[in-house]
């Protein structure tokens, strides 16, 4: 995972062999729920391909993302407590296949196989080293500086390289950014003003263009900022 790169969790899907059944795939378009927090949790899903957003929806309709789940992650590993809801709400970023497997079938491949237990073990630790960075992203950096995070992380997974910078394909809105780092919509917009005067990237349309990507990456070089 590279310096500035999201709290994206992702792992090798053959990992999973032994437990996926080609047969029970399910596949949404992008910005559908998966699953609500509080629902009760039946199954859990290994992502196949796409990416999904397990955030906490706060009872005045806000969100707050706590992860980015890519291929070869695990979500909704609560199935696996008798009568738990799902801790978190999943919802799709763009059309994401996953594999959905009945709560009792994963518990006997935990208790029957090896193999899928450390895969498990391993994909929860990898699960809580992000959460840790995200926690200390937010602690110990400026609004500005997970900003830039954000977006040098979009430019590597999104980005098209141009001569005038790099062209970040996906479209984002600034509510959707605020939504990635933990800020309000306001201060995304501000940000992002500031970023425009600096020449360090400039909007095209809803897109954004990286000017100066070294410039950019030097910022997360700097305390305070």
């Amino acid at each position: 995972m590279d310096a500035w790169s999201s709290s994206f969790v992702q792992s090798n899907l053959e990992l999973w062999a032994k437990v996926l059944d080609a047969r029970d795939i399910l596949c949404l378009p992008a910005r559908t729920i998966v699953f609500s927090q509080g629902d009760v949790a039946k199954h859990v899903y290994v992502v196949q391909r796409g990416q999904i957003a397990l955030s906490v929806p706060s009872p005045t309709g806000s969100e707050k993302v706590l992860m980015y789940a890519g291929v070869g992650c695990i979500v909704g590993e609560q199935a696996l407590l008798d009568g738990a809801g799902y801790s978190y709400q999943a919802m799709t970023l763009e059309e994401s296949c996953f594999y959905r497997i009945p709560a009792q079938i994963f518990r006997h491949y935990l208790s029957s196989n090896t193999d899928v237990s450390m895969t498990f073990i391993f994909n929860l630790l990898n699960k809580d080293q992000s959460l840790m960075a995200h926690i200390a992203d937010l602690s110990f950096n400026s609004a500005k500086h997970r900003l830039v995070k954000e977006l040098l992380f979009c430019a590597e997974t999104y980005g098209k390289k141009r001569d005038d910078g790099i062209l970040i394909k996906r479209a984002f809105s600034q509510e959707d950014l605020g939504k990635r780092i933990l800020a309000s919509r306001v201060t995304v917009n501000k940000l992002i003003k500031e970023l425009e005067r600096q020449s360090l990237l400039h909007r095209e349309g809803r897109r954004l263009v990286l000017d100066d990507v070294e410039k950019l990456a030097a910022i997360l070089d700097h305390c305070g900022l």
